[in-house]
Order: structure tokens, then C-alpha cells, then sequence
């Protein structure tokens, strides 16, 4: 095991791992370049890998592209990506980049991709969220080396990964999360668009929904979000006055607001762990599949309308949320004259968003 605390990266220092007190199982041999274990499941008789890191990074990903990219990715499940003009180098997963020495590592691999693939970059791309970390890197990376900078909306960065695994020209975009800035400046997460010839035309979305901040982890802030009547007063005058507010199309909201409402799981101490845990109750619990069955078949309905404006038969799945067995499934039986495609070389969650920003700017 790699025995890091909980947020912080894999520990391969002697010196570090001492500090534990525990007996340690060593080696006389330095560790080069850590990495983590990989995690992959079996969704719709597919592999879906959830991490990507041993046994996969840095294999490539076929992209060609007109100039040499870095992509840089996200600040959760952070991965970065380095395209030379035939193909994509993604690094292995990294960590959430809030926590300094995970950033620090984030850093640290880049300098050792440059120099393993002997490349640098001739642009840059990152994620339009302007508090990320990684965007931030990416605009004083720009700014030192006179680099150009592209920005990619997330949710269009999740879509174009599995466009460029699968090479389409064009497709109906689904994707489902828990959180991503949106061109208008809301926090989308439950998103259909229309791609042809690298245009994406944003043709429907879940209605939004005013959150307090910190909502993610706390599900009953979720719950009164939707009933603000039942909510304690300062949540309703906090809503009321938008203080601390945002809007949010996120369908990853609408899984907390479920398991809180129904099986009272208030708190996510890591990203998706309502999600889970809504996943794990469905054999027990009809109301769950009925759950699911809602939300695919709201997906199906506008995938339907979608289809009929734009001719487009191909359909991607991606986001966190289609790490959900249930969903993925009862999404397919609706949708089961479409071509579907889902990521498989890269993950559905945000260790894949930087292969689709290299899609994106692919032909700048």
C-alpha cells in the first residue's frame, strides 16, 4: 500500500514513510517515478477505467494534431495530457491539485514528460473555470514561455474525450457530473449538446438550481436547496439573499438529493460517495431503480428531440455520473437505436477531460 493520508499523493520517500511508525515493507532500490494503482470495472460488458495510472500511463492515445499540445486537464483526478501530432501521452492520475504536495507532483511529472518524450509544448489548453489551479498554471506557463492559451468549457472537454477514443466527426453529447463552470458563468453538470464540425451547440440542460457553496459535501444542503420552506431560517435568508450562492444544472446534485431524502446519507467525504451508495442500495430498493428510470428516460426524451433537429445518431456518454452502472444501463435500453459510445482508454471522470481539450484545439 501506498500509505499517503487521505487527498495527499502516493508516499515513495524512506524519510516520509518513517514518520508513520509502523513496520514498512522496503526495498533497497529508489523509487524513480510513483504512481498508483489503477481501477477499472466492468459496466455493459465494457472495461471502464476509473483510474489510470499503472499498466496504463503513459500508453498512447491515438490524436493527430496540427501542432504539438499541452493539454492540462482539471483540478480533481488531475491528469495532464502531451500531444506530439500522432498521438496523446496522458499522465497517470495525480490527485486533487487543492492539496500543495499533490500540485507540487502535478508539476513534477510534467517536467519528466518533457523530458521522457523530449517534447514542449507549441499550445496550451485548460479548463474555462478561472479558480482552478491548473488554469492558473496554465495562464503563467503561457505568459513565461509566450505561448498561445486556449480555454475549453468542461463539460465540451468530456464529450470531445470520448469523440477523439472512438474518432467522430460529429455526435449527440451527454454529460451528466457533479460540477463544472459553464460558459454563462452557472455550474453545469447535466448537459446535452450537438457536435458537428468541432461546433458544440448546447441544446438542453436539468432546470438549475440556486445551491449554497458547500453543498457538495452536504447533502441536506442539497435537500434545502430544493425545499428551501423546510430549511432553517438563516438557510432560506442565505438563499434568499444569495449570499454564498450559485446555480447549478448538476445532475451529481440530484444523486445527493435523492440518498439524503430517502436514506438519509447526508455527507460525501470524497467525491460521488452518495453516488455509491445509491448504486449499492439499488438491488434492495425499487425506489432506487425507479430513480434511475426517471433520469434515463428524461435523457432518452431529449436525446430523441435532439436527434430530430440535428439528424445525429451517435450518442457519447461521459461525465462522473456515467460511472454509474444503474444509469449507464437503463440509459442504454432507452436509447437502444442510437450508436452509444463511452470511454474506455481514458476515465469517464475528470482524469479524461484532457484528452478532449487536445481534441478541441486539435486543429489550431
Amino acid at each position: 500500500t501506498s500509505a499517503n493520508l487521505s487527498g495527499q499523493p502516493i508516499i515513495f520517500d524512506d524519510v516520509e514513510i518513517k514518520k508513520f511508525g509502523v513496520p514498512v515493507l522496503w526495498f533497497n532500490r529508489k523509487i524513480a517515478r510513483p504512481i498508483e494503482d489503477s481501477v477499472v470495472r466492468i459496466i455493459a460488458e465494457k472495461p471502464q477505467i476509473i483510474r489510470r495510472a499503472k499498466g496504463f500511463a503513459p500508453l498512447p492515445v491515438s490524436l493527430k494534431t496540427n501542432k504539438k499540445i499541452l493539454a492540462m486537464g482539471g483540478d480533481l483526478k488531475a491528469c495532464f495530457a502531451i500531444c506530439d501530432g500522432e498521438n496523446a501521452f496522458l499522465s497517470p492520475y495525480i490527485g486533487d491539485l487543492e492539496e500543495r504536495k499533490t500540485f507540487d507532483l502535478y508539476k513534477k511529472t510534467l517536467q519528466e514528460y518533457f523530458s521522457l518524450f523530449d517534447f514542449f509544448p507549441e499550445i496550451i489548453v485548460c479548463d474555462l473555470h478561472p479558480a482552478y489551479i491548473s488554469t492558473q498554471y496554465a495562464e503563467n506557463f503561457s505568459k513565461e514561455f509566450g505561448l498561445p492559451l486556449e480555454k475549453v468549457q468542461h463539460h465540451k472537454a468530456h464529450i470531445a474525450s470520448a469523440m477523439a477514443e472512438f474518432n467522430l466527426e460529429n455526435c449527440i453529447g451527454v454529460s451528466y457530473d457533479g460540477t463544472g463552470y459553464g460558459d454563462d458563468g452557472n455550474i453545469w453538470g447535466g448537459e446535452i449538446f450537438s457536435i458537428k464540425n468541432n461546433e458544440f451547440i448546447r441544446h438542453w440542460h436539468f432546470p438549475y438550481v440556486k445551491y449554497l457553496k458547500g453543498c457538495e459535501q452536504d447533502a441536506q444542503l442539497v435537500s434545502f436547496a430544493h425545499h428551501p420552506n423546510f430549511a432553517p431560517e438563516i438557510v432560506r435568508k442565505a438563499l434568499n439573499c444569495d449570499i454564498n450562492t450559485y446555480y447549478s444544472s448538476s445532475v451529481g446534485r440530484l444523486f445527493d438529493k435523492f440518498g439524503f431524502e430517502n436514506y438519509g446519507f447526508r455527507y460525501n467525504s470524497f467525491e460521488g460517495e452518495i453516488a455509491n451508495k445509491i448504486e449499492q442500495s439499488a438491488q434492495y430498493n425499487n425506489d432506487v431503480i425507479d430513480f434511475f428510470d426517471k433520469i434515463s428516460e428524461i435523457t432518452a426524451k431529449q436525446c430523441n428531440e435532439t436527434f430530430l433537429k440535428t439528424g445525429i445518431n451517435n450518442i457519447v456518454l461521459t461525465g462522473g455520473c456515467f460511472q454509474n452502472k444503474i444509469l449507464i444501463e437503463k440509459i442504454k435500453e432507452n436509447l437502444y437505436n442510437f450508436n452509444i459510445y463511452i470511454n474506455q482508454k481514458v476515465p469517464v471522470n475528470d482524469g479524461g477531460i484532457c484528452l478532449g481539450q487536445a481534441y478541441i484545439v486539435r486543429n489550431l
